[in-house]
């Protein structure tokens, strides 16, 4: 099926934006954490989460001797495991007569499909995860919901700076509710990130629409619960012509040749991405504080770092 162009005796580039989500998540999360991909096995490198410790106590002139206590390292996996592309066949008619701008027709949106598709990627690990830690949200007291959540963050001794609460849209509008004629904060560098930030601080959360989430869920995490790993793919010999290009903080593989056998050009961007949840050894006490693991636990890692909230019955 051949593209779509607008065809008119003269049209003029106005400067109305696509209907398209604004990508904000990657930009709130753990990426690109370190290691080399190349000559992994199974395309995966495993990130080093420090051991947690806890200090001990003897009593002064008590003779009493040193003991000693072993210690638990856990990590995260992250494997490069999908290739986010997007692709587009065009044809000698339409390049030679349709398309007035390439990089605006073509090139822009097709980048601009593959940073979603990143974030796409980042959502379903996010929202698929297994969260210790829950939190009903409500529509009345939105901010003791978000209280709570913060809490749960303090006595799991999540780090207090970088915090973030990504909130689908329904909860967004009690949220705007509760802050309405509050004063407003300065101003802020117009970017996706900051357009869809709702508050820099509420509940000690920096609070971010995300378009990507269920309407009536929120996650407060902080941004070491994710980690986003990216990569763009060596540009092959065989391609008439082709780059790194970056968009919405990404590095993106652009390709555009020519295909013979379909008379048609071809523009092709692509980035390989892995994703995971960040996960510590230890268990939750009666209290709810999280105990670290000594070593000898044989109980499986769990994530403490990030806080999932939902209103009961939804929305």
């Amino acid at each position: 099926m051949p593209n779509t162009f607008i065809k008119a005796t003269k049209v003029v580039s106005a400067g109305l934006g696509a209907l398209a989500r604004d990508v904000v998540l990657p930009n709130l999360v753990w990426t690109n954490a370190g290691g080399d991909f190349a000559g992994a096995a199974g395309d995966t490198i495993s990130i080093r989460i420090p051991q947690y410790r806890n200090a001990q106590v003897r009593d002064l002139r008590a003779g009493t001797p040193i003991s000693g206590q072993t210690g638990a390292e856990t990590k995260v996996d992250v494997t490069l495991e999908h290739d986010v592309y997007d692709f587009v066949p065009i044809t000698d008619e339409e390049m030679e007569l349709d398309i007035a701008d390439f990089g605006e027709q073509i090139l822009g949106p097709v980048m601009a499909a593959v940073v979603r598709g990143i974030e796409d990627e980042l959502i379903d690990v996010i929202t698929g995860a297994d969260y210790a830690l829950t939190q009903d949200f409500s529509k009345t007291k939105p901010l003791d919901s978000v209280l709570g959540a913060r809490k749960k963050l303090n006595d799991c001794n999540a780090p207090q700076g970088s915090r973030v609460l990504a909130v689908g849209s329904t909860i967004e509008q009690y949220i705007l509710k509760d802050l309405a004629g509050r004063e407003n904060g300065s101003a802020l560098t117009e970017t996706a990130l900051t357009e869809a930030t709702i508050a820099l601080n509420y509940g000690g959360f920096r609070v971010v629409l995300c378009n990507g989430l269920s309407p009536d869920e929120a996650v407060a995490f902080h941004r070491s619960a994710f980690v986003l790993s990216t990569r763009a793919p060596r540009v092959p010999d065989g391609a008439t012509w082709g780059s790194a290009q970056s968009a919405g903080g990404f590095s993106l593989r652009v390709i555009k040749d020519y295909d013979p056998a379909n008379v048609t050009d071809r523009c092709i961007a692509n980035c390989w991405i892995g994703a995971n949840v960040v996960k510590d050894a230890g268990d939750l006490n009666d209290d709810g504080q999280f105990v670290p693991s000594d070593g000898n636990d044989s109980g499986a890692p769990i994530l403490v770092r990030a806080v999932k909230l939902s209103i009961p019955g939804g929305s």
